[in-house]
């Protein structure tokens, strides 16, 4: 069906950026998945939580001092690689319209184990944990670094974070609040969440680490912590066309629902989920056939 909309509507992606454990870059991360290579292993070096108990994937980067969050250099890395994927020369954009849209990650929370007396388990040389306690930590600090002056959002929606921050990013192009935006998200392994996870006995196992992460097996024991991050660069598309972008994707549609049915599991049976499909698929104006 050819679309109809004016080219100050349409949203494109012209950046791509992605850290694995598997790999730094998006072709090094592709390169992996056509090898069909695990970064899956058993975890060391978690507060609390004895060497080996624990598999995960993570990724290995350096901060910029001792205790820094992960979640920022992950998001540095992306959003640096995305915007280079892109081609925007900062120099020639009009900053007031180029905004971020990160999603939120769990914040440091040394001041817990200083208020336990842990001080064997902060690093040396850290700096003071409110510096970097807010979810939004990573979302400020790579708006403040390029500047982006526009839209700066950040939201807390568990697993969904990521794909919600991009539908945001999307309506800010839409709603005329910016003509470029970085939007993405990042995950590192948090001792609170995975001892919280290990005690709820959600964790998978397997003797050899690369085959636990099997979310559609019936035999699977439960799910594999991982690490990583994923920015985009979505772009108005008279924008792109203007300074002659590299095009991947046009975005059609999105929508966010919610069913209420549960802090953590979908209602198979759903009417919201049926909507949430049938809405998203109008507004790309499609039909179900249409998507291979």
């Amino acid at each position: 069906m050819p679309r109809t909309d004016s080219p100050e509507d349409r949203v494109v992606i012209t950046g791509i950026g992605v850290v694995t454990s598997t790999g730094h870059g998006r072709e090094a991360v592709w390169r992996a998945i056509q090898t069909g290579t695990s970064g899956v292993r058993r975890l060391t070096g978690i507060p609390g939580i004895p060497d080996g108990m624990l598999l995960g994937a993570t990724v290995d980067l350096d901060g910029d001092f001792p205790g820094q969050l992960k979640n920022v250099p992950l998001c540095r890395a992306t959003a640096a690689e995305a915007l280079d994927d892109s081609g925007i020369r900062l120099a020639a954009i009009d900053r007031d319209r180029f905004g971020c849209s990160i999603g939120a990650h769990m914040g440091d929370s040394s001041y817990v184990v200083e208020r336990l007396g842990r001080q064997d388990l902060i690093p040396a040389g850290k700096r003071p944990w409110h510096e970097q306690f807010f979810p939004n930590t990573s979302c400020a600090i790579i708006g403040q670094h390029y500047d982006l002056r526009g839209p700066r959002l950040s939201n807390s929606t568990a697993c969904a974070s990521g794909t919600i921050a991009i539908l945001k990013a999307i309506r800010a192009v839409r709603d005329g609040q910016a003509d470029v935006m970085l939007a993405g998200s990042s995950e590192a392994i948090h001792p609170l969440f995975a001892a919280g996870f290990h005690s709820m006995r959600v964790l998978a196992d397997h003797p050899d680490p690369p085959q636990a992460c099997r979310p559609f097996d019936a035999n699977r024991t439960g799910f594999v912590m991982g690490e990583g991050a994923a920015m985009l660069v979505f772009e108005r598309l008279s924008h792109a066309v203007r300074r002659g972008a590299t095009i991947y994707a046009e975005v059609l549609g999105g929508r966010m629902l919610a069913d209420g049915y549960h802090v953590t599991s979908l209602d198979a049976d759903s009417d919201t989920l049926v909507e949430l499909i049938s809405a998203t698929l109008r507004m790309g104006r499609l039909v179900p056939r249409d998507v291979a």
